[in-house]
């Protein structure tokens, strides 16, 4: 009698609680992470057009010409996956997937950094380089704990005044 060959037997169907090799798709994650990163897609095709057009070529010789075709084709590619992902009914969770982040201490935490250094960057077309980071210093350590109330200001002065003398000594570029 011939034995059976293991590989000619037909694959069992994994069982529902076997692990699989495919991991877990979130729609909730990919409909916010592609529309954070659609946003910023859309920054850079808006921004590289904006850069000077110089040459007989017009566009194509731009400085902005490479952004604007990665940032195009990025936005593209996360406008599908949001569209995917809504489709999969990722839309519907983002309330429940918001609060449960919201009571997580790092990812508040995480946040409320991500908002500082957003306020500094758009700060600092209005307020001199100096002053801005000084005030993004005490701001963040004080948030953070840092040091010593009163010790906060004295570290963000030291730290923001010796980026605004190194920067333009040691590199020769200056400071916005």
């Amino acid at each position: 009698m011939a034995e059976e060959n293991p590989s000619d037997r037909p694959a069992e169907p994994p069982e529902d609680d076997a692990p699989t090799d495919q991991p877990q798709q979130d729609p909730v994650g990919d409909v916010l992470i592609g529309s954070i990163l659609a946003l910023v897609s859309l920054f850079v095709v808006v921004e590289s057009v904006r850069m000077p057009i110089r040459g007989p070529l017009g566009l194509a010789t731009s400085p902005g010409f490479v952004p604007l075709l990665l940032g195009g084709a990025s936005l593209v590619l996360c406008l599908v996956l949001v569209a995917v992902n809504m489709r999969r009914g990722g839309h519907r969770g983002v309330g429940a997937w918001l609060a449960a982040v919201g009571r997580q201490e790092e990812s508040t935490r995480l946040l409320v950094l991500i908002v500082l250094l957003s306020a500094y960057v758009l700060a600092l077309g209005w307020i001199p380089f100096t002053v801005a980071t000084f005030l993004f210093l005490v701001v963040t350590f004080a948030y953070l704990r840092a040091a010593a109330w009163w010790l906060n200001p004295i570290i963000a002065a030291l730290a923001a005044g010796l980026v605004a003398w190194l920067l333009p000594l040691l590199f020769e570029m200056p400071v916005p």
